[in-house]
């Protein structure tokens, strides 16, 4: 169930420009995203979706404006900074990014590892917690070959979910799924919200999600942040970019 709770911004984006060489994918920019919320960043292909999702991650750097993610300024900080950043927050990759020479335990285990010094035993135990909320019970011995499409998103969640993340980024969470698995992907986020109530930044084309799970919505469009808002404001706006967007009528 989606929620209208409002909290306080756990992102903060003012005058963002950004993009690749000369060629600028998105020209001052600037929103608050909520705390406790799952917002859904929407646009046709090409918007500039992904290029934003990299500059919240620290993934790439700005041209200039500002990028706060939980109060700390992203460009222009050490790697050290950045690292404390993303120890509090998870990504979800839209193709998973398991490591097939690993067992999906071995992948879940991995930010115990490298942030945590815990116990082999200890860490046992939680990649087996995480994989039991996420669906996966039994699926730590598997290899990520044997994965189906929907396994492997649940599985890349679960290391996702490891540090325990405050802020959630999915990248294109239902790509590749059929609407089956994709209503389960659905699900899954929206219980780990009520939860944990951490935030979720979502990139998603999916207008079966976007009715679901999105409190918020922002859409991008010819580089500029054309709407934010609820998903039931943007259908009935009056921006023609939106409305054929939400019609299917254009390209994704």
């Amino acid at each position: 169930m989606k929620t209208d709770i409002k909290n306080e911004n756990v992102i903060e984006v003012r005058g963002l420009v950004t993009g690749y060489g000369r060629t600028k994918a998105l020209d001052d920019v600037s929103f608050d995203l909520e705390k406790g919320l799952i917002h859904a960043v929407i646009g046709t292909s090409g918007c500039g979706k992904t290029t934003l999702l990299k500059n919240m991650l620290g993934l790439m750097q700005y041209k200039s404006g500002s990028v706060k993610v939980l109060g700390t300024e992203i460009n222009d900080q050490t790697e050290v900074v950045v690292n404390k950043v993303r120890e509090r927050t998870g990504v979800l990759f839209q193709r998973g990014a398991l490591l097939n020479s690993m067992t999906v335990a071995e992948n879940v285990a991995l930010p115990f590892l490298l942030h945590r010094n815990m116990a082999a035993d200890d860490v046992a135990s939680e990649v087996e917690e995480l994989l039991k909320q996420v669906g996966l019970s039994g699926a730590g011995k598997k290899m990520p070959t044997e994965l189906s499409g929907g396994m492997i998103k649940r599985a890349a969640l679960a290391r996702a979910l490891a540090i325990k993340p405050e802020i959630l980024f999915c990248d294109e969470p239902s790509a590749g799924l059929d609407p089956v698995t994709t209503r389960g992907i659905d699900e899954l986020l929206l219980s780990l919200r009520k939860e944990t109530g951490m935030t979720v930044v979502i990139v998603t084309h999916d207008l079966d999600s976007i009715s679901r799970i999105a409190d918020r919505v922002l859409f991008l469009f010819n580089r500029s942040l054309l709407f934010h808002g609820t998903a039931a404001d943007a259908m009935n706006s009056g921006h023609e970019p939106i409305q054929a967007f939400f019609r299917r009528e254009a390209a994704c």
